[in-house]
């Protein structure tokens, strides 16, 4: 599977610009103007059960499609159910025909439809209550729901066998095996059997109209598709439609070929065939066709089982510069063809269909285009023939089989095999050998049903992600060919000619080994029939004016002509007396006999078509224009045929008009009468910037205005919806716009193209300063070389206009003239290159799409030859070209870009690309600009009118009339309807129309999922105003949980996995991630159990700890983690333990993909993505990967929260310590001989780094910024917090560096440190990791106080012991404290700085902590050892203080209201009794500064240190009651000499002696 990255991109059609009369009604815009020009393909679905057509695609010359789905299908859609069982089936019987509407199970398997958005479960009850209901508490160790991975092999077999695991026995049952459901329906240039069933299944009922539907159409316009090839030859060729799977293939004439998907049009995967650089089967002769211009006109669709072949067939282009007379078949000579063989793999996970294309082989032959088939054949029998000196004789049971019709009318069959993926044929061994070897290989199979696996090698394995090799785009890295997987037998050549004509016609069909084909001129068709190397002409009629003809398997034939479209039997069978023969079927004919076609019905065509589509014997369609010039699909059926094709009254031919119907005409394309003449029709669009699009109308006449305006009802005030008109016409249609600068000036400058081959130039006030009628066609391209690169050319100040058959203009800019024009070529200009030589000759290389190169000189305006690609190669190695591209987009700063063009529509050409996270992130910068002038005022309140103006695009009214009135009234925002939102992906634009509302949300989980995110990334930016931060909860709350209740059961909720792409494409947005995660966890929210279950038993195999080290990092692996990791976090009750733990490894993988500096293992590098989900994860759901691998992933943590910036994170800068102040191995935390609290200029101050993100996620700082907060999210969890800080204190004092359970490479990698015998004496390096990692966790510890001092505070004594022991001078000879000496410094002067009850006297460097059992714990810095324990409180110490001599310590506990003195300084007994506390001389005060004491106590003997010094009673009444964050900020010691100390309160100061 392959999931492509793309931007986050919104189509947008703004029929407020078009000028068309119908913009009101988007409905009838789309549809009214997205269908203009003729078409040139129809291929259609076949009909339902019950007769009803199931719908059509309409091919268009402009390069687009029109998908025309039955109403009935639209709107009695059902999803695929979890419960459905996997369906693989295999083509069972020969009747499969090889052209077809390709219709399979076997390849739509069942998934949850819960993640694409198909379950659209309504949201009732409150989120919380949803949550609360769908997780519970269970340990996570015995989960009641489990996955048993014992079953999985059987069940695996079941599944490659066709059967789902809970059908197994009733697949037994059944005891019957159906072919493929083939539909008859297709593009209008192959065979088709018109009914797959079985011959001998008669109907019994009377045969029922396909037109059997209720209402006017009966199809319904469901979007309009723009294809990513918009230049020469875009014209769609051919439509291949997969049932089913819901699968549309799409040909253009350039090469594009793109897989759809039928419900949205889609972009499912797109290759280019031009590209394919394969190298032809052994035996084949290659073409040097470098030069070769190919036009792809022919597309042929097979499945068999799960596998899909497509042959493109490509015939020489007559503007090509190597076509001759010999490649023209009018002129006498051999037409040639280029074939590109494809394997098409669907892969259907959970909420996630993905299509795959992998070139196979390529080759040519002496063959039209259009005469190539290929077909399967049960079994075939050959009597042995030579083949390069080698006898071969084969007997195989099925074959996939190539034929063609060459040059000399002859047929021509091929056995056509494809080697298995990772088998690269050997030339060397020879063809015939390895021709024998896959013959034998079959032999062996031979009781085997039909199964195109033995043709395409062993069936992959769903569940493991296949390399992914250079064949599969078929273009290596560099330009030699790759060997393809294609192989081709000896070829049969049929003895008699076909026919003496040449024709340009062809269809063919298979069936049961039996090939039918059929071949047409303008003044003949012929008929003949081939099987078991018998070949057979049937029939020969002088037929003229044939537009397309079809053989049915019935033995009729449906002959469409210019006029008139005819239904022909082929039973009617004479000898060469012209004696009637019986046969009971053209397989039967006796030698001699000749078919006479015989007419049974005919219908007359009164109008003139531009496609037909010849369905079945009883029904086809075409595409026509009505008198009002509305395209029209018009259906025609013969209700006097039977299913069976038999007439059901005998009599003479007759004529049949009265069976026809209109089942789609699009609204007519108007322009409005008022309008007409001022401004006309939208024709171009230039966005320069968000405040900035200029337009072009065919009055040849541009006007500006602004994307808020666009959005905006223009009414019929115009002169104010533009803000500016250009007064004087090109005299043309606009059609092109492009954006120039004078160098001389530095003025912008405009330059467009009139569809008369005209240029004008504008400036930016819309003046048209010059214009001349230059070209034969239009202009498409401007080209303007940097500065930099014409210092001294002769093209410096000019403009290269670039017309469509490579005339080239030079205009200069600074005089406005028009200097002279360099021809043009029959082929398109793809490159220019300039450069000037050191003989001062500037040349100017011209590269064509034929890859031919025409060498100017721009100086003497001289042509000086014409090359060969090779030879333009040498002259490009010598460097110091500048190069410019035709075939690049122009690069915009503008949020906006244009994706159409004039010739597709007036949909197209007013649709407008908005690239949300660029266009997110300028407004959320302005907005959170400071104001400090008019002009940013300005701008920011213009940013706010722009959000407004989308958000009036994106929001759906009608819905819900509260949120209607939120919209309105709280946001200011006014929904008029005039703007369609449509769908992009891989180069694919979608177009939709909705007539209702609920429309938009009907299409597909993809399209509500973009549009969902669209409107709350958008209301999370205009929340940053106060004022609408409560409108802006309320609506997205609505469009995230309440949709679905109100739609009802056609709701199709955003993808899951579509939401889960965008969080990894959204590379530089935070707000966009932001968006995502809400969509997602409502998403969550709505699945039930078993939706859960199935999802996660789809994604849980492609996890990144289950992949081979290759597959690791693809994006399905990140995928599943994404998904199974935040499922799992919320209702991991629901998981195996097997599962959890694959979870687990995978987030530990992704964590370390990146190693610090200093690490010994080798770096894993993953997507930058990939590791900013691995800790969110981390946090997330840290309390169910705490039951597995919890510590390592702390580490981790730690590692990546402090190891991108070091700078970056807290530091502190101490002065020298004051005069007086002996030097000490312990830094001075307080700068004064008198530190105290009282005195905040004294404590260290710590300068937070800004975590604010402004680039790409790549950025260390970003990782950085997200490890920490993954670490606070953990530290604050209740249950994690005691793991949490055994496993912080271990990393601080370095004791896990010896434990020996740092994760090891071979799952996943260490990097948090140094293994154990690295800390117990190893290499240095390993010494530095070790250090640099205590540092690291040291400042954790220090961002943890500043940020969530709460959290640590009651487990801070725990910790403080670990910072001194960080400390010890003995370790390592002091080196380790001399590494962490800064930074423990640093937290202490956090810590005295934020709690009350710790605090550091410098002097003495005795750090005192106060516990929560009432105890001070007394440390010494020097030797990093504990003193003594002070234990007198009986509840937790809420403040202490040393006096600045620091030989007194005062103690507070509020609950006890008592304060406590101590003496701590050092004495002569303390000397000869270390580690025991000061003899005290106890005595107690009744009160505190006229405060009633409680009284006391004589103390115990001052030798026991259990009593205090001094004991003070205090009441302060309410005061003194606070919680614990108050206390931080309420309490403090303020000393006013050594002796003298003031106890503040809140606003209560007590002052007393110690």
């Amino acid at each position: 599977m392959d999931f492509p990255s793309e931007p986050f991109l919104v189509p947008l059609i703004f029929t407020t610009i078009s000028g068309s009369r119908d913009r009101l009604d988007r409905s009838n815009f789309i549809e009214g103007n997205g269908s203009i020009t003729p078409s040139s393909v129809l291929a259609s679905w076949g009909p339902e059960e019950g007769g009803r057509m199931r719908g059509s695609v309409i091919g268009l010359e402009d390069g687009s499609i029109v998908i025309l789905p039955s109403l009935q299908r639209q709107e009695a859609h059902v999803q695929l159910n979890l419960k459905t069982p996997v369906h693989l089936a295999r083509s069972t019987s020969p009747s499969s025909p090889s052209r077809m509407s390709v219709s399979r199970t076997s390849l739509m398997t069942s998934r949850s439809p819960s993640p694409s958005g198909h379950s659209p479960s309504p949201f009732s009850v409150n989120m919380r209550s949803r949550i609360v209901s769908g997780v519970t508490t269970e340990q996570v160790e015995a989960p009641k729901n489990y996955v048993d991975f014992d079953e999985e092999a059987d069940k695996l077999k079941d599944m490659l066998k066709g059967h789902a695991p809970k059908e197994k026995e009733r697949e037994k049952e059944r005891n019957v095996d159906r072919p493929p459901s083939v539909d008859a329906g297709s593009s209008g240039d192959k065979m088709t059997p018109g009914n797959t069933e079985s011959s001998a299944i008669k109907r019994k009922d009377a045969p029922r109209s396909h037109l059997s539907v209720s209402g006017s159409h009966a199809f319904t316009t469901s979007g309009h598709v723009l294809l990513p090839c918009r230049g020469p030859r875009k014209s769609v060729s051919n439509v291949q439609l997969f049932s089913d799977l819901e699968v549309i293939a799409v040909l253009q004439e350039s090469g594009h070929l793109c897989i759809l998907h039928s419900t949205d049009g889609r972009s499912l995967t797109t290759t280019h065939l031009n590209n394919t650089n394969l190298l032809p089967p052994e035996g084949v002769s290659p073409r040097n066709s470098q030069h070769d211009l190919w036009i792809w006109d022919t597309l042929r669709a097979y499945c068999a089982g799960e596998y899909t072949l497509l042959v493109a067939c490509a015939s020489l282009d007559p503007n090509s510069s190597s076509f001759t007379c010999a490649d023209s078949p009018e002129l006498g000579g051999s037409e040639q063809c280029r074939l590109v063989v494809l394997e098409l793999r669907t892969n259907h996970l959970a909420g996630a269909f993905s299509v795959t294309l992998e070139k196979l082989g390529q080759w040519y032959c002496d063959s039209s285009s259009k005469a190539v088939e290929l077909y399967w054949t049960p079994e075939r029998q050959y009597a042995p023939y030579s083949y390069c000196n080698a006898s071969l004789a084969y007997t195989s049971p099925e074959a996939l089989m190539f034929c063609y019709i060459n040059t000399d009318n002859h047929f021509v069959e091929q056995k056509l095999h494809i080697v298995p993926p990772g088998v690269i044929p050997n030339p060397a061994a020879g063809h015939a050998q390895a021709f024998r070897d896959r013959e034998r290989d079959h032999q062996s199979a031979e009781s085997l049903p039909l199964n195109l696996s033995h043709a395409l090698g062993p069936l992959a394995n769903p569940f493991k992600q296949t390399k992914r090799t250079e064949q599969t785009t078929g273009v290596s890295d560099d330009s030699s060919p790759q060997p393809g997987r294609v192989t081709l037998g000896p070829a049969f050549v049929s003895t008699e000619a076909i026919s003496a004509m040449p024709h340009r016609n062809y269809r063919f069909a298979a069936i049961e080994g039996l090939v039918r084909g059929l071949v047409w001129s303008d003044q003949e068709v012929v008929a003949f029939m081939y099987e078991k190397r018998s070949f057979r002409v049937l029939f020969a009629c002088q037929w003229q004016n044939i537009i397309d003809c079809a053989w049915f398997e019935n033995d009729q034939l449906v002959v469409a002509f210019e006029d008139k479209c005819e239904l022909y039997s082929l039973r009617n069978v004479v000898d060469a007396n012209n004696d009637v023969v019986k046969a009971a079927s053209l397989k039967e004919l006796p030698q001699g006999a000749i078919v006479q076609p015989k007419l049974l019905l005919q219908t007359f065509i009164t109008e003139p078509y531009d496609s037909v589509e010849l369905t079945s014997s009883r029904h086809f369609m075409m595409t026509l224009r009505d008198s009002n010039g509305r395209r029209v699909l018009k259906s025609f059926h013969w209700n006097d045929v039977s299913d069976e094709g038999q007439l059901l009254q005998l009599n003479e031919p007759k004529n049949s008009t009265d069976s026809s119907r209109i089942i789609w005409s699009s609204r007519k394309s108007s322009v409005s009468r008022d309008q007409s003449d001022s401004i006309g029709t939208l024709s171009a669009v230039m966005p320069l910037s968000v405040n900035l699009v200029i337009l072009g109308y065919t009055d040849g006449r541009l006007r500006q205005t602004t994307l808020t305006k666009m959005c905006q009802d223009p009414g019929s005030n115009w002169s104010s919806f533009y803000g500016k008109t250009s007064e004087v016409s090109l005299g043309a249609p606009v059609v092109i716009l492009h954006l120039v600068k004078s160098e001389k000036t530095n003025e912008r400058l405009m330059v467009g193209g009139g569809d008369d081959g005209s240029v004008g130039i504008w400036n930016m006030d819309l003046k048209l300063c010059a214009y001349w009628t230059i070209f034969l066609t239009l202009l498409t391209k401007v080209i303007q070389f940097d500065e930099e690169d014409l210092r001294t050319s002769p093209l410096r100040g000019c403009i290269l206009c670039v017309s469509e058959d490579g005339t080239i203009a030079v205009v200069a800019l600074d005089s406005l003239q028009f200097l002279y024009i360099i021809p043009g070529s029959p082929t398109p200009l793809h490159e220019i290159w300039l450069k000037e030589d050191e003989n001062h000759h500037h040349h100017l290389l011209l590269l064509y799409t034929d890859r031919r190169v025409r060498l100017w000189d721009v100086k003497t305006k001289e042509f000086w030859r014409s090359m060969a690609s090779d030879k333009a190669e040498e002259l490009k190695s010598q460097g110091g070209w500048k190069v410019k591209s035709l075939d690049k987009p122009t690069s915009s700063p503008s949020p906006l870009s244009v994706i159409g063009s004039h010739d597709q529509g007036l949909d197209s050409v007013s649709t407008l690309v908005l690239n949300m996270e660029h266009f997110i992130s300028e407004s959320t910068t302005v907005i959170k600009s400071i104001s400090t002038s008019k002009n940013q005022t300005a701008n920011i309140l213009a940013a706010r009118d722009r959000l407004k103006a989308i958000l009036s695009v994106l929001l759906t009214p009608g819905i819900n009339p509260s949120i209607d009135e939120i919209c309105e009234e709280q946001l200011g925002i006014v929904v008029m309807g005039d703007v369609s939102v449509g769908f992009h992906k891989l180069g694919c634009t979608s177009l939709y129309q909705s007539a209702v509302s609920e429309q938009p949300w009907r299409i597909s989980g993809e399209v509500s999922a973009t549009r969902a995110l669209a409107i709350i990334v958008s209301l999370r930016a205009l929340g940053i105003f106060e004022e609408f931060s409560d409108a802006v909860s309320t609506v997205s709350a609505f469009y995230t949980t309440s949709l679905g209740s109100l739609i009802g059961p056609s709701y199709k909720p955003p993808d899951l996995a579509y939401l889960a792409q965008k969080w990894f494409d959204a590379i530089g947005s935070v707000e966009l991630r932001h968006a995502v995660r809400t969509l997602f966890d409502a998403a969550v929210v709505r699945l039930s159990d078993e939706e859960t279950i199935a999802l996660v038993n789809e994604w849980q195999q492609h996890l990144p700890s289950l992949q081979p080290e290759a597959d690791q990092e693809s994006r399905t692996a990140a995928l599943s983690l994404f998904l199974c990791g935040y499922l799992a976090a919320e209702k991991y009750s629901l998981f195996s333990t097997s599962a959890l733990t694959d979870i687990t490894k995978s987030i530990s993988l992704y964590l370390h993909s990146a190693y610090p500096q200093h690490s010994h293992h080798a770096p894993v590098h993953f997507h930058p993505s990939y590791l900013i989900l691995a800790i969110d994860l981390s946090s997330r759901g840290f309390h169910v990967w705490q039951h597995y691998m919890a510590v390592e992933i702390l580490r981790r943590l730690f590692v990546l929260a402090t190891s991108a910036r070091k700078e970056l994170m807290a530091t502190t800068t101490f002065p020298p310590p004051a005069p007086g102040i002996s030097s000490s191995p312990v830094k001075p935390v307080h700068s004064s001989p008198s530190p105290s609290k009282s005195n905040p200029s004294s404590l260290s101050r710590a300068t937070s780094a800004s975590l604010v993100t402004t680039g790409a996620v790549t950025s260390t700082t970003t990782v950085s910024a997200v490890a920490r907060n993954a670490v606070l999210a953990i530290a604050g969890r209740e249950e994690a917090r005691g793991l949490f800080v055994m496993t912080l204190g271990m990393e601080i004092t370095g004791t896990s560096s010896l434990s020996g359970d740092r994760p090891s490479s071979t799952t996943g990698g260490a990097g948090d440190g140094a293994s154990a015998s690295a800390a117990a004496g190893g290499d240095k390096d390993s010494k530095d990791s070790v250090l640099e990692h205590r540092k690291a966790v040291l400042q954790i510890l220090a961002f943890l106080i500043r940020k969530r001092p709460l959290v640590l505070l009651p487990n801070l004594p725990k910790l403080l012991e670990a910072v001194v022991k960080s400390l010890d001078p003995n370790s390592t000879g002091g080196k380790d404290r001399d590494a962490v000496l800064d930074t423990v410094t640093e937290i202490l002067g956090h810590v005295v700085k934020t709690f009350p009850s710790i605090d550091f006297h410098v002097s003495s460097q005795r750090l005192a902590v106060g516990t929560s059992e009432g105890t001070i714990v007394m440390y010494d810095l020097k030797t990093a050892i504990r003193l003594y324990v002070l234990e007198a409180h009986k509840e937790p110490i809420t403040a202490c203080s040393f006096s600045p001599d620091g030989r007194r310590l005062v103690t507070l506990s509020l609950k006890e209201s008592v304060a406590l003195v101590w003496k701590v300084g050092s004495s002569f007994s303390s000397f000869f009794n270390p580690g025991a506390p000061p003899r005290q001389s106890s005595r107690t005060i009744g009160g505190i500064g006229g405060w009633g004491g409680t009284g006391g106590t004589a103390g115990k003997n001052a030798s026991d240190g259990d009593e205090p010094y001094k004991k003070l009673g205090f009441n302060v009444g309410e005061e003194g009651i606070m919680t614990t964050a108050e206390t931080l900020k309420f309490v403090s010691f303020d000393w006013v000499a050594d002796r003298s100390v003031k106890l503040k309160i809140r606003e209560s100061i007590l002052t007393f002696n110690t």
